[in-house]
């Protein structure tokens, strides 16, 4: 059976103490809602139910997760935020360490993530070069995500393989409660505490989040500490102007357990290898992010988004050196948006521009027990790029639009040696990636999808400098041309997201370990394709039930066909890309009592596990992991919640890293993270 027939058929203290007459401000306690965020929102910050009209207006794949979806868990990574979202692969490593790919973006990226740009109210979190840290991001911060796979994230500017998420945290205005406390903790030593608080005035409002982290961890070596404060001020200048400022800073402390054989990982899954205990491999950051943004309500239906940011991060890094690096970051954004007619027809425009530069002081040390040695690199690290984009939606009927989109992209990387100046290097980089596409709603029913879209990334740091190549690698950019269609609706018990998607690449950007002493490689392969299914499903199978009449039984499915394989390459021939299982499947059933209480149980099913290689030698093991979680309201604005994962203790890989060839002689096969073992967790909530 051919791959298309498959395809075919698997169908902010400072700022908040300094708000002007804070006393006087309050929330009304008597106009809370049941899901954080779905209370009116403002200019800067839309409320959920917005947000979710301007997504469902994208002829493509998308998703809008509110944080009810993980209110009653112990939420503490992007698996946990995202778990069920058709089309986004996230795989616990350790601790808030995800591999995270959409459509196959960043598959054989051993370490961080690539690939997807990552927001935070619309701010890059990732550096210049595209590079990013996720784990200073709390899902306890998030009010909503939005999800844009692949082209569909032009709306940020964004045109790559994986597309874009997007935070949206809490503000005065949008906060269930004016004040909350919430604790939680369980097994591996674990413990979280958070605190909010919010006012809003007819001008002002203001919200801020204090939160910490601690865990022994489940496997050696993976124990963190982590202290995160968020928040934000906005002021109404005018009846048409308002300005939001942002501050968050994170301290994170995290060891590192890396990866082991698949005898280690079934069967001592809480070791972690000698040299990483015994050089203290870990990953500590500190952080703090400034932002602004600002609406003008123009005439009509315009609005004018402008806005800057400053990011400046501390890396202290100890693995097989220790990678010691300071960065700075800064940009800065404008959009517009406008609904009028051409003609006759509806049409609704957004343009865009966005800039931002970044220096990165990146310097590298023997690691001796987890402390500096000899100096062994010293660099200096710039980044730019710019994107001018835009996005044009005319409705050549009420229920029938077409979407045509633009963006282009200039980039430049520069690097300074400060040990040997000859090893001096710079690259630059240019695309122009288009968007068409159309979509279909009649009288508020399903809606139908199709578009065509181009991406093209250029390499971050990481993948231009390889030890011991003295300067950049010649690499090349990585292109995609990426066609999908789907539908997404609700008919009776039934609600869908579905979606086909097929991408063409070249230069795609792969890694695969080499040896202990180099962790990857990284290499432009020739051709390569990526298509696949992204589908979910829920089906309410019962409703009306108990004395309240707001009982019911929900079935949620979600299943996703990762088809990913070279193109006749010289090498490879066909075969299947590493790093990806071929399918996944998430389900969970859910008793509930409208929001009274709930009590469900869970399963990840992997049928078999990844490619460890592109020879396709070598495979992980399938697995199937179970969890059962309840949330109950106690009394008005106090709720609790306790959830046991892996309840049978299923031993299993959660995720791997990639090679060129298991069987070659000498293959290094330590490449395995050990999923995590049986756990218990509980917490409380208050709000008030």
């Amino acid at each position: 059976m051919s791959r298309s027939i498959l395809l075919a058929g698997a169908c902010l203290p400072a700022l908040c103490l300094s708000l002007p007459a804070a006393a006087e401000m309050s929330i009304d306690a008597g106009s809370a809602v049941e899901v954080v965020g779905l209370r009116s929102g403002s200019p800067t910050a839309p409320s959920v139910e917005e947000a979710r009209q301007q997504i469902e207006k994208t002829p493509g794949g998308v998703a809008l997760v509110t944080a009810e979806a993980f209110r009653d868990r112990y939420a503490l990574n992007f698996k946990d935020m995202l778990a069920n979202t058709p089309g986004v692969f996230a795989q616990q490593r350790f601790a808030e360490e995800v591999r995270i790919s959409i459509r196959g973006s960043g598959l054989s990226r051993g370490f961080h993530m690539r690939g997807i740009q990552l927001l935070i109210d619309g701010v890059p979190v990732n550096l210049a070069d595209g590079s990013t840290d996720f784990q200073e991001i709390d899902p306890r911060q998030a009010r909503y995500v939005e999800v844009f796979k692949g082209g569909n994230a032009l709306r940020y500017g964004a045109a790559s393989l994986g597309g874009a998420i997007n935070v949206a945290t809490p503000t005065g205005r949008t906060v269930n409660s004016p004040y909350s406390l919430s604790v939680d903790g369980g097994s591996f030593g674990t413990l979280r505490l958070a605190a909010t608080g919010a006012a809003a005035g007819p001008d002002v409002d203001g919200f801020i989040s204090i939160n910490g982290i601690r865990s022994d961890g489940y496997r050696e070596q993976s124990a963190q500490q982590t202290a995160r404060l968020a928040g934000n001020v906005g002021i109404k200048l005018t009846e048409g102007i308002e300005t939001r400022f942002y501050l968050s800073a994170n301290h994170i402390q995290q060891e590192v357990p890396g990866t082991v054989s698949l005898s280690s990982a079934l069967d001592s899954p809480r070791l972690a290898p000698a040299v990483n205990n015994q050089n203290d491999y870990s990953r500590d950051i500190n952080s703090i992010r400034l932002s602004n943004r600002t609406s003008f309500q123009l005439d009509g239906d315009a609005q004018l988004d402008v806005g800057g940011y400053l990011n400046v991060k501390s890396l202290f890094h100890p693995i097989f050196q220790v990678i010691d690096q300071d960065s700075q970051d800064a940009g800065a954004y404008l959009r517009y948006t406008d609904t009028g007619r051409i003609g006759t027809l509806r049409h609704e425009l957004v343009l865009g521009l966005q800039g931002r530069y970044g220096h990165v002081d990146a310097l590298q040390y023997v690691n001796v027990r987890g402390s500096r040695g000899a100096r062994t690199a010293d660099v200096d690290q710039y980044a730019k790029q710019a994107e001018a984009y835009l996005e044009s939606r005319t409705y050549l009927r009420p229920e029938l639009a077409l979407v045509a989109g633009l963006q282009v992209m200039g980039a430049r990387r520069e690097l300074d040696n400060n040990i040997n100046p000859a090893m001096d290097a710079q690259k630059s980089f240019n695309a122009i990636n288009p968007k068409l596409g159309v979509l279909y709603q009649a009288d508020g029913g399903p809606q139908f999808y199709a578009n065509v879209s181009r991406s093209e990334e250029p390499p971050t740091f990481s993948e231009l400098v390889q030890a011991p190549v003295p300067q950049f690698v010649p690499l090349g950019a990585q292109k995609a041309w990426t066609a999908e269609a789907g539908t997404r609706g609700t008919a009776g018990a039934f609600t869908w997201d579905i979606g086909l998607y097929r991408s063409w690449l070249r230069g795609e950007y792969l890694q695969f370990t080499t040896n202990p002493d180099i962790p990857a490689s990284t290499f432009n392969a020739d051709k390569t394709i990526h298509q696949g299914v992204e589908a979910g499903l829920d089906v309410a199978l019962a409703s009306g039930l108990f004395a309240s009449g707001q009982g019911s039984v929900v079935l949620s499915q979600v299943y996703m066909l990762n088809d990913f394989f070279f193109d006749g390459d010289a090498q490879y021939g066909n075969r299947d890309l590493a790093g990806a299982p071929r399918h996944l499947y998430q389900g969970s059933l859910t008793l509930k009592d409208g929001d009274s209480w709930h009590i469900g149980a869970s399963v990840e099913w992997v049928p078999d596990g990844a490619w460890i290689d592109y020879a396709n030698s070598l495979r992980a093991p399938g697995y199937d992991v179970w969890s059962i979680n309840a949330g109950l309201t106690l009394a008005p604005g106090l709720r609790a919640y306790a959830e046991m994962r892996n309840i049978f203790k299923e031993r299993y890989v959660s995720s791997v890293s990639t090679l060129a060839n298991a069987a070659a002689p000498g293959a290094n096969l330590n490449v395995y993270y050990p999923g995590e073992g049986r756990s218990l967790y509980a917490g409380l909530k208050a709000e008030f």
